[in-house]
């Protein structure tokens, strides 16, 4: 008993020492962060965590975590840490912050239809939020990169006048609506073109090498069965001929498919373009959360 009451004292002491610790664990945690080892910052943010649960500090390891996870590009890890932080701090700066960045993450991962649910589900919890012009800015985008160009363009209309993205978002738009002016080729006069004569329906579409082929192929195949008939030999007649419809039918959706390729082409280069005129960046939040803007031709970070 003597010991221990000489003992406690101390232990008191050690337990004011420990809640002190989590700072200056955090601090180590973001060296490691910034020197890109992030699986031992995660190991330090959750000593945080762990150290002094109510500590301002755990909520931002917490959100740390996720931004490590997203560096280190596990992305599924990522995305669950970011939603628990969103849904156990609604409301608040960090649970503002893993909300937008559920669908920066998945935008980074070329997955739009998540990425418009994320940007659609922090639109409606912050809907006054100063990142409400921006999540519409990568909304846009997202229905842009899906090909529902109407949509894209009803999002950047909403964008206010007076925002740092109002006249990059008016740009984008004008630009969006010149998708229905650009060069297009008729599947239906393709395939026509096709049935008429073969290989003409994909040299119509811009493929003139396969569309040669088609001819030569074709004509080979109709002058072989010719031929077998001449000699009256119609068995090999009869087969060749059952071949060459089978080309002759492949020929035909060779040309419609052709056509579908040429416009998917145009259209995916046209939208390329607009990501190099307008400079998008998937992320426009630091991982402390600051603000950082991709407009065009300059990006500004605060």
């Amino acid at each position: 008993m003597i010991i221990l009451g000489l003992t406690a004292p101390v232990l008191a002491i050690d337990e004011r020492d420990l809640c002190s610790d989590p700072e200056k664990v955090f601090i180590f945690a973001e060296h490691l962060y910034e020197i890109q080892d992030y699986l031992n910052a995660i190991r330090e943010y959750r000593r945080v965590i762990f150290l002094a649960p109510c500590h301002p500090l755990a909520k931002k390891a917490k959100l740390k975590i996720g931004f490590a996870y997203k560096k280190d590009e596990k992305w599924d890890e990522a995305i669950a840490s970011f939603q628990k932080v969103a849904d156990e701090y609604l409301g608040q700066e960090e649970g503002k912050t893993a909300s937008f960045e559920l669908g920066e993450t998945v935008f980074l991962q070329r997955d739009y239809d998540k990425a418009i649910k994320f940007y659609r589900a922090f639109l409606k919890s912050y809907p006054t939020d100063e990142f409400v012009p921006e999540a519409r800015f990568k909304l846009a985008w997202a229905y842009l990169y899906n090909k529902d160009y109407l949509v894209a363009r009803g999002e950047l209309e909403q964008i206010g006048p007076s925002t740092d993205y109002s006249i990059t978002a008016k740009g984008l738009s004008q630009d969006i609506g010149q998708i229905s002016d650009l060069p297009q080729r008729s599947p239906r006069l393709a395939g026509i073109l096709s049935a008429i004569v073969p290989g003409s329906g994909q040299i119509y579409a811009g493929k003139v090498g396969n569309g040669v082929v088609a001819l030569i192929i074709n004509g080979l195949f109709i002058a072989a069965a010719i031929q077998a008939f001449d000699n009256d030999n119609d068995i090999w007649g009869g087969i060749i001929s059952l071949i060459e419809i089978g080309w002759y039918g492949g020929n035909i959706f060779g040309g419609i498919a052709s056509a579908h390729q040429y416009n998917r082409r145009i259209r995916d280069n046209y939208i390329e373009k607009l990501r190099e005129k307008y400079k998008m960046e998937p992320t426009a939040r630091n991982p402390q959360g600051e603000k950082v803007f991709g407009l065009a031709v300059i990006t500004f970070r605060f």
